[in-house]
């Protein structure tokens, strides 16, 4: 979404002070995909002054917004795999323990039965 003129876009009418305030006086939003296609976000460029952005402004912005997408995508995988090799890390010691555990038993068993009781 491309505005030149916050001031003078009727969409922006609630944001015109607040626009002003803050020296905002145009704007150029664009949205931040993943690899489906679903939103992560936007990216938003505001300029000081009513102001209409290139088609290399626009293309930049474009390109801008599919990295930042491919980075959120990536530190997301990252963070998943990480959680996964923790709870394989996890899964294995218990499974170790337990292996050891049963090992001892029948260790144990395989004693009492071989060694006769004393009584």
């Amino acid at each position: 979404m491309i505005c030149e003129d916050i001031q003078a876009d009727p969409s922006f009418s609630d944001h015109h002070a607040i626009s002003a305030a803050l020296g905002i006086f145009a704007c150029c939003v664009t949205p931040i995909l993943d690899s489906n296609g679903q939103v992560l976000g936007t990216l938003n460029i505001y300029y000081d002054r009513v102001h209409l952005p290139s088609l290399r402004e626009q293309a930049m912005a474009r390109s801008a917004s599919h990295l930042a997408g491919i980075v959120i995508e990536r530190t997301r995988v990252d963070a998943k795999l990480k959680q996964s090799l923790q709870a394989e890390t996890v899964a294995r010691s218990q499974a170790e323990h337990a292996s050891r555990v049963k090992d001892e038993f029948l260790a144990t068993l395989s004693h009492e039965l071989r060694t006769p009781l004393n009584a």
